[in-house]
């Protein structure tokens, strides 16, 4: 329970800080491959899948004492995300102004379209003790891969898939502000708040003159903005075909190899504007780049 003392001016609260720093992390999960090789007459074709889950939690953890269990960080996965739990936009300043409704603490001012936010422990207020763990951490839970290969008469193919699972990202920043540091802003703020849009908007309302960004109620860490990055991507696609040897005889080589190979083709998932594979990077708004190689490999 938090610390509390009478003094002059009346009663005041606060956290017991731990006396030393420790933890005690424990790990589990599975990791199961399969895989298959055959042919069907002159077609060859192989296959081999992967699935790995891997689960941490955090059991022991130096922290300090809490106002309320769902603050503690003990129970929960490394790199968990915690915010506040968004509601909505308020419609109107009726909202805004209800005494029946919680008032914010962060930012001032709020007008319809500002996020609203859940009031964890009902004291009609939102603030620090209303952030409650969401979603799952930037690490991902789940990891698997597909490879596929095929080959007749010479040609052949294959195909890498990979993705991931249970995973989440919450962006900050340039990814997520507009007119961050004095930058342009990005076309999702076409999607805003406004009277017109407000069944439809993906975006808080603009306000009209700059303010702290770290303090305004619209740019915390929430529900409103966490994303799941969950992801599958054809990581490497290859096409080749190897000479006859009676070709390969004549110019005195023992293989030759023709290959056309593309990485990052295509991804399929829920982000459209962040890389699913660079979630744990503070900034992941550049895509990753599509690669296209042409080769020939050759053995004397």
């Amino acid at each position: 329970m938090p610390n509390m003392r009478y003094g002059s001016t009346g009663w005041a609260t606060g956290s017991i800080a731990p006396p030393v720093n420790y933890a005690k992390v424990d790990n589990k999960g599975y990791e199961i491959e399969l895989g298959w090789e055959s042919k069907i007459g002159r077609l060859g074709y192989n296959i081999k899948a992967s699935l790995t889950d891997a689960e941490n939690k955090m059991t022991r953890i130096s922290e300090a004492t809490q106002y309320y269990p769902w603050l503690y960080r003990q129970g929960q996965s490394i790199g968990q995300y915690y915010g506040l739990v968004a509601e909505g936009y308020f419609d109107s300043f009726d909202q805004v102004h209800n005494i029946n409704s919680a008032f914010s603490s962060y930012g001032k001012n709020q007008i319809p379209g500002d996020i609203k936010y859940k009031d964890i422990n009902g004291d009609m207020k939102i603030d620090q003790n209303d952030v409650v763990p969401i979603g799952y951490s930037n690490v991902p839970r789940k990891t698997f891969s597909l490879n596929l290969g095929l080959e007749y008469r010479g040609f052949d193919i294959s195909a890498l898939f990979q993705g991931v699972t249970q995973v989440s990202y919450m962006p900050a920043d340039e990814a997520q502000i507009q007119f961050y540091g004095g930058n342009d802003a990005f076309d999702w703020v076409v999607n805003r708040w406004t009277p017109e849009t407000r069944d439809a908007a993906t975006y808080p309302v603009l306000h009209q003159f700059a303010y702290n960004y770290s303090s305004s109620n619209d740019f915390k860490a929430s529900t409103y903005w966490l994303k799941d990055a969950s992801y599958v991507r054809l990581k490497n696609l290859e096409i080749g075909y190897n000479l006859p040897s009676q070709i390969t005889k004549k110019v005195k080589m023992s293989a030759a190899r023709i290959y056309l190979n593309g990485q990052n083709l295509f991804t399929l998932d829920k982000l459209k504007y962040w890389d699913p594979e660079s979630i744990q990077s503070r900034l992941v708004l550049y895509p990753i780049m599509k690669i296209y190689n042409v080769g020939i490999s050759l053995t004397l």
